[in-house]
């Protein structure tokens, strides 16, 4: 998966481990194998494709759509199909890029089936083609197309053309995903999965154990947060440009950052660097505020260096500050 930086979006979301609330591992398991949200999905997956224009895209119903569906709580349900997508049965994916609040859905749900991809990017393309014609009043193949909402992106963004054009882009990025596994492949890439989430369920929740994202060990010479995911972002071209700005005595302001850099690729420094003051200034101040799937995942970036320092015995004080962070985060998700 790419790198979610101001201008780079993932057209799938990364699969998030669920974060129980007010049950067991053992219930939630049971609730979860008895829901079978992945049959459920695909079927509205299926049945509502014959939509047009917008009305297709209730085919992809986001987890607010769901929970009203089953009757659930938007939180609740948000934990079963977190376990979904991080156990390779069903994909979370973009349908509109944007850091503002919108009166209308953003990321949708598909399952991983390929014969359904294949019919929802073959309704999709249908329809961008038609969207596009209508629009600029000419027809060109969808492969131009395609070509030409790119580089038109910018204008295209919010419409109906620009949110059926990140559809079939997420769809064809689930079909080159998928089109080297087998039946048989694909069971054994989901008993992985599903057996290292259980896992993570478990330590999660374990008593006296504090949260945790990843099960993998920590070597002495390991430093806590120079994983991938935190050098990544100090690498890219766009934070180097950024520092190069700056004079040698120069300070960084992190809320100036966060307006150039955006708030995902900040926390990440932030993390990176150990910033866990200036991180929890920012969120105070409201400058950490995106959607809800990409706070999720700035928290899950906060549980992994938390646990990871937890099990270094970093010093109270620092562990103390990011549990704030952690709990500042969780307030925050729970009101987008």
């Amino acid at each position: 998966m790419q790198d979610l930086s101001v201008d780079t979006w993932e057209s799938i979301i990364s699969p998030r481990m669920p974060v129980l609330k007010n049950i067991s591992p053992e219930e939630f398991r049971k609730s979860f194998d008895e829901m079978k949200l992945d049959d459920f999905i695909k079927k509205i997956n299926i049945e509502m494709s014959i939509g047009e224009s917008e009305s297709f895209l209730r085919c992809i119903p986001d987890h607010k759509e769901i929970a009203r569906l089953k009757n659930m709580d938007p939180k609740d349900i948000q934990m079963y199909l977190d376990a979904e997508c991080s156990t390779g049965r069903v994909a979370e994916i973009r349908i509109e890029n944007t850091d503002h609040e919108v009166p209308r859905k953003i990321t949708g749900y598909v399952v991983l089936d390929p014969s359904v991809i294949i019919i929802l990017k073959q309704k999709v393309g249908l329809l961008l083609e038609k969207e596009f014609s209508n629009r600029y009043k000419t027809d060109l193949p969808l492969a131009k197309i395609l070509q030409e909402v790119r580089i038109k992106l910018r204008t295209s963004e919010g419409t109906t053309l620009g949110r059926m054009f990140h559809v079939y882009e997420s769809l064809d990025e689930i079909q080159n995903l998928l089109k080297n596994l087998d039946e048989k492949g694909k069971e054994t890439y989901i008993e992985v999965l599903s057996r290292k989430m259980w896992q993570t369920v478990e330590m999660q929740n374990a008593p006296n154990r504090v949260s945790v994202t990843n099960t993998d060990s920590v070597t002495d010479r390991d430093s806590v947060t120079d994983r991938e995911e935190f050098r990544r972002a100090e690498d890219t071209e766009k934070w180097k440009s950024f520092a190069r700005d700056k004079t040698f005595n120069d300070p960084i302001v992190w809320k100036q950052t966060c307006k150039s850099l955006g708030p995902f690729f900040t926390s990440r420094i932030l993390l990176r660097r150990e910033k866990f003051d200036d991180m929890l200034e920012l969120l105070e101040m409201g400058e950490i505020c995106q959607n809800r799937s990409d706070m999720q995942k700035i928290f899950t970036d906060t549980q992994t260096v938390y646990a990871r320092f937890s099990e270094k015995g970093t010093d109270g004080g620092k562990l103390e500050k990011l549990k704030q962070v952690m709990i500042r985060l969780e307030n925050i998700i729970e009101k987008v």
